[in-house]
């Protein structure tokens, strides 16, 4: 009797023993798993930041040269008014000798298209 039930304890062991190692095997598959995911989502983060910064940095340069048009823009639309109303000839006529004084009367409408060459 004794012999019995220490055999069909041995054979639950055995039993326990292989589902244990069985078990084992499938927690490290998913462990690994894991691991790799983490890896994989590590890395797309950095990727997403790095593209913001980039998205960024594009947004600032869009604005900047925004900016640079509209003032160009205005400033040409300045000018053509000016020149539409008063007349470029009107001027000129009435400075003949001088051309430096035409030149200075141009001057705040030509610094508005271009500053960086009087800078």
């Amino acid at each position: 009797m004794y012999r019995s039930v220490s055999r069909s304890y041995f054979h639950r062991i055995v039993l326990f023993s292989v589902q244990l190692q069985y078990y084992s095997e499938k927690f490290e598959d998913f462990k690994s798993t894991l691991e790799k995911s983490n890896e994989i989502f590590t890395t797309y983060r950095a990727e997403i930041d790095k593209m913001g910064k980039k998205l960024k940095q594009a947004e600032k340069e869009r604005a900047k040269l925004t900016k640079k048009w509209e003032d160009a823009t205005r400033a040409a639309t300045e000018t053509m008014e000016y020149v539409s109303r008063a007349g470029m000839r009107k001027i000129a006529s009435s400075h003949v000798g001088s051309g430096e004084h035409v030149a200075w009367e141009m001057f705040p409408f030509c610094f508005r298209l271009n500053p960086q060459i009087f800078l």
